[in-house]
């Protein structure tokens, strides 16, 4: 595995760890989500991997921002995701 893939396996797993902790009405969703892999393909690219974590940071953001305004508070920190 090349260092590019893995590094984007760890953010996955880094960012799918916050949601747990601190979205768990997310992350109840998350295993409803299709993947972006093709089935066609007989291995995962590094391709798949980058749209899979763009995908899970922009769920994060876009849940934090509805979450703000239905609960008017501001109690889902927003973290640094490379």
């Amino acid at each position: 595995m090349n260092d590019k893939r893995t590094k984007l396996i760890q953010e996955i797993f880094n960012l799918t760890t916050i949601i747990q902790k601190t979205c768990p009405e997310l992350y109840k969703n998350l295993s409803e989500t299709p993947l972006f892999i093709s089935y066609e393909e007989k291995e995962i690219k590094t391709e798949d991997y980058r749209k899979y974590l763009d995908f899970l940071k922009n769920q994060l953001k876009e849940f934090s921002k509805t979450y703000r305004k239905t609960k008017g508070v501001n109690s889902i920190k927003t973290y640094k995701i490379m």
